[in-house]
């Protein structure tokens, strides 16, 4: 149902995530080249008051001297001056405009981040506003009988005798119905959305409610960086919960870091990713699409190392009623893997669960989520026997990153005679893409 738009909405959250991992470092990059003499220069300044921390102010010493000597390699005008409880370095002429000047470019950098971050934001949650309506809208395209009861009700006054003749026929006002329904909810904020998919839609995810709270400080963030410059107001510390609030302060600014946004990205891809899915497992309809995407999700996510996604993504395959027993064990084991790497597997349940019957893969993954390297290690010298892994799964599989440590692995890879190298890929260039080459 909504498979094309899930993957869109992914691929969407991917590249912006990638954007932000990409522009920043280039932007410094780019700043440290460019200004590679004068960033130099104001490390020794740095490190002269470093220096100077540990001095007296209470005499000027040879030590002073030195340091002030020091300086002057970089800053000819640099003279040392004793203060109340401090030291101060000042500079004249040449020097005093080449720091000022230096010190503007390192604010413009920061504002250029500052610029980059939020646009990130807006973005981020716009992505996820569209993609709750695109679903919403294909839902009633192709439920059109549950319009009523959903979004309106039988009783309700939508048109006038007059607003009803503007439209060509019946199709047309119940579209603009819809339409206006829709709008209106995502005019909303989250927790009016919540609200609506759990009495309308009838989703009852958990989903829904463990990032309430994370997720409506999100959207309540980008509200006050588009209508109050960044600075908190009254409006976000009422409705956020102060387990997430920035500050408890009105006006103070808002700095959005790199790991905030990461992991406000994240927390919206899975959230409606997960709305979307389970509005489409409601329909009680089996399909092999919305299973083949959700393992596709899960394991993209997986090699990633985005283990929140994995998690919730492969429990939610648990519980789908089309997910057959191999997409169900496979599922487990990720999701075990992933509660590992957060810190949260408890392995007396791996250690219990039976998987005698299953091949020797998923013995050997079970035999690595509880480190017993010897076991990993003779399950899957068996399974490159029988060609039930590869070598390539062998040297990618996640779950096999601690045997990869081991000796172990290497005893394996010659008893097996497998060269594990780096594979060079060549691109060869002709005239007729010469011109993307700038």
């Amino acid at each position: 149902m909504f498979g094309s738009e899930i993957n869109d909405f992914n691929l969407e959250m991917a590249a912006i995530d990638g954007y932000l991992e990409l522009i920043e470092p280039l932007a410094m990059e780019n700043f440290t080249s460019k200004y590679a003499k004068e960033i130099k220069e104001l490390s020794f300044l740095k490190d002269a008051f470093s220096k100077l921390k540990n001095v007296d102010t209470d005499l000027i010493s040879d030590e002073c001297e030195v340091i002030c000597e020091e300086l002057k390699a970089s800053f000819s005008s640099a003279t040392l001056k004793k203060e109340e409880n401090s030291w101060a370095i000042t500079f004249q002429g040449i020097d005093a405009t080449k720091i000022k000047t230096t010190a503007e470019n390192i604010k413009i950098l920061n504002t250029q981040f500052g610029l980059l971050h939020k646009s990130i934001l807006l973005n981020m949650v716009s992505a996820a506003e569209c993609f709750l309506s695109n679903i919403l809208h294909k839902y009633f395209r192709i439920n059109s009988d549950e319009i009523v009861g959903r979004l309106i009700e039988n009783k309700d006054k939508i048109y006038t005798f007059n607003e009803l003749k503007s439209f060509e026929n019946m199709d047309d006002a119940i579209n603009s119905i819809v339409d206006k329904k829709i709008e209106n909810l995502i005019r909303g904020n989250f927790l009016d959305w919540i609200e609506f998919l759990k009495t309308k839609m009838d989703l009852k995810s958990n989903i829904l409610d463990e990032y309430k709270d994370q997720i409506t400080e999100i959207f309540q963030r980008r509200n006050i960086f588009i209508h109050n410059g960044g600075n908190t107001n009254s409006i976000y510390l009422a409705n956020v919960s102060t387990k997430y609030q920035y500050s408890s302060t009105i006006g103070e600014q808002i700095v959005l870091s790199k790991e905030y946004l990461k992991n406000s990205l994240n927390v919206l891809v899975l959230t409606f990713s997960l709305i979307a899915f389970e509005i489409w497992r409601k329909r009680k309809i089996e399909n092999d699409t919305r299973v083949t995407l959700l393992t596709t999700l899960s394991q993209k996510y997986m090699f990633e190392g985005k283990w929140l996604l994995t998690e919730k993504l492969t429990e939610f395959i648990l519980i789908d009623f089309s997910a057959d027993n191999i997409n169900k064990s496979m599922a487990k084991i990720n999701s075990w893997l992933a509660k590992k790497r957060m810190g949260l597997l408890d392995k007396e349940i791996v250690r219990k669960e039976d998987l005698s019957a299953h091949s020797v893969d998923y013995q050997l993954c079970q035999a690595a989520l509880l480190d017993d390297i010897d076991l990993v290690y003779e399950l899957a010298n068996d399974a490159l026997q029988s060609n039930t892994i590869s070598k390539d799964q062998l040297v990618s599989w996640p779950v096999l990153d601690e045997f990869r440590l081991t000796d172990k692995y290497t005893y394996l890879l010659n008893e097996n005679d497998m060269l594990i190298y780096e594979e060079v890929s060549t691109i060869v260039l002709n005239n007729t893409c010469s011109s993307i080459i700038t």
